[in-house]
């Protein structure tokens, strides 16, 4: 968030070496990149530009399950094509998200300063003569930091991490200053002002914390147990059996885990982090991305941005903490130590922008953090671990002060 930035290039790689020649998403990427109708997409981009000539450059990159492309003016502007590759969800569901993203955009961009890309034109259906749901929007001069860094599983390089964390840190704490008075997705109605709606595969709009909890105990489901014995080797029985138990032991605890049931409830965008921030090459914020996953959610659920994510250590193996609880491994303490630091600064956030402590209060509750991102973990990632453990360590807290027999 800065008037003067540095910027000299675009560092994307369309398909890298990460992804084998041959391998079966490199095939699927390749497959949906032949079969957009570019020129269809151009000749779209021209009528909502008064008509300017336009042309998709040669650089495309891809992000998560978006295949991204300029599109470069006769004038010499430029936007971004971001095409939401097919999946195995149903139509209705691509087109929500699409949907879903378009409309967050807008609600942000209205109520807060977190800086978000334009909009110019979107087509949410599935079924268009360009081949895709797909946004038109700002091309932001800067890259997302892995991209910058070169290196997806790289952080924040040290130099920056101190300036970064502070925006990032107005950024989470802006957003989730918009509040709604249930959980659920968010819907732009055609008077202009806004709601919520369900949320696809668990339902809703809910009323309470305790009610979003239910459901989502309900519907959840772990998405991949392909690589089961090689992750978890010893460890493999205990680990199935929770990974089976978990959603019906939250179920149970439901009703004791929220400290605020009734709303409001804030925004969350549920991937925040440098992953979709896009930055100058002195990692200063030009805009958030990535937004169609958005929701208003309980606080219990709200977890550090993505940079700063460390495994809960109920879930973690035994062997990586001593007796007394402390990691032993330095970059584990390291990352504590940093969302300690990263904690302070929303709170300085929060003070300067006049805003309750519900988010810093919220990152600092070991509890709400620990299930929070297992619950993520669990249904988004597949990371295995020791989930029950999660609920055992903090089984006083949610059960009334009863301790776990």
């Amino acid at each position: 968030m800065t008037d003067s930035y540095k910027f000299e290039g675009y560092k994307w790689e369309a398909l890298s070496d990460a992804y084998p020649e041959h391998s079966a998403y490199r095939r699927w990427v390749q497959s949906f990149f032949d079969n957009i109708n570019w020129n269809a997409l151009c000749r779209f981009a021209s009528e909502l530009n008064d008509g300017k000539d336009c042309a998709v450059d040669p650089q495309w990159t891809i992000g998560g399950r978006h295949l991204i492309r300029i599109i470069n003016f006769q004038d010499g502007s430029r936007w971004i094509a971001r095409l939401r590759m097919t999946t195995r969800m149903s139509e209705d569901e691509q087109s929500g998200l699409v949907q879903r993203e378009v409309d967050c955009l807008q609600l942000v961009r209205e109520r807060t300063t977190v800086p978000v890309p334009t909009v110019f034109g979107y087509m949410a259906s599935t079924r268009n003569e360009i081949g895709a749901p797909f946004i038109l929007m700002d091309c932001l001069f800067g890259n997302i930091g892995p991209d910058l860094n070169g290196d997806i599983d790289q952080g924040v390089p040290s130099q920056h991490k101190s300036s970064f964390y502070a925006e990032m840190a107005i950024l989470q704490t802006e957003t989730s200053s918009i509040m709604f008075p249930k959980i659920g997705a968010i819907i732009r109605l055609a008077d202009g002002t806004y709601d919520v709606g369900p949320l696809p595969g668990i339902g809703g709009p809910f009323s309470t914390a305790t009610e979003y909890l239910k459901a989502w105990a309900k519907a959840a489901e772990f998405p991949d147990f392909s690589q089961a014995k090689e992750a978890c080797g010893e460890y493999y029985d205990d680990v199935m059996s929770q990974i089976a138990e978990f959603p019906h032991k939250l179920e149970e605890l439901a009703a004791n885990i929220p400290m605020r049931d009734h709303g409001p409830f804030p925004l969350f965008h549920k991937d925040f982090g440098h992953n979709n921030i896009v930055v100058d090459d002195d990692y200063n914020v030009l805009g958030v991305i990535d937004w169609e996953h958005a929701c208003s959610v309980p606080w219990e659920c709200i977890y550090f941005p993505i940079t700063l994510s460390l495994l809960p250590a109920p879930m973690d193996a035994p062997e990586n903490y001593d007796e007394n609880g402390i990691a032993k491994g330095a970059d584990t303490r390291s990352m504590i130590e940093e969302r300690t630091r990263y904690i302070g600064t929303v709170q300085e956030a929060e003070r300067s922008k006049g805003l309750s402590s519900w988010l810093s209060a919220t990152l600092a509750d070991q509890g709400n953090q620990d299930l929070g991102y297992a619950m993520k973990l669990y249904t988004e990632d597949g990371k295995f671990g020791f989930y029950n453990k999660i609920l055992d360590v903090h089984h006083e807290k949610w059960s009334g002060g009863k301790k776990k027999s």
